[in-house]
């Protein structure tokens, strides 16, 4: 699996071990019973997913990939488990919009 699937992969399954839906997999198919307080955020009480795009060709499961949208919706929400700073720009308009800045940091340990 290469990494990129493999980042989707973890992303979508932990997302969803958070939010405590109950998964029910088999054979690389997903089915996900999603939480009555995400229901209008996924638009469906159950989301049948794969992550395996030979899977997706011949079943009614949706592949999850990166550009589709149910991986949108759990980065969208992800932001909302991240730290954010709100600031104003350092003009002194005072009319300057406020912005928001999000800082993902991402830790890699190996032994030597």
């Amino acid at each position: 699996m290469s990494e990129i699937k493999n980042f989707v992969n973890e992303l979508v399954l932990g997302y969803f071990s958070k939010i405590n839906a109950s998964v029910h997999e088999n054979n690389g198919l997903y089915e996900f019973t999603v939480p009555d307080n995400f229901k209008k955020i996924f638009r469906d009480d159950v989301l049948k997913i794969t992550f395996d795009e030979n899977l997706s060709k011949f079943t009614n499961y949706e592949l999850v990939s990166p550009g589709n949208p149910i991986l949108s919706v759990i980065l969208n929400e992800c932001i909302k488990f991240g730290p954010a700073v709100i600031g104003r720009p350092t003009s002194h308009d005072l009319e300057s919009p406020i912005i928001r800045f999000y800082f993902y940091a991402w830790f890699k340990f190996c032994d030597i």
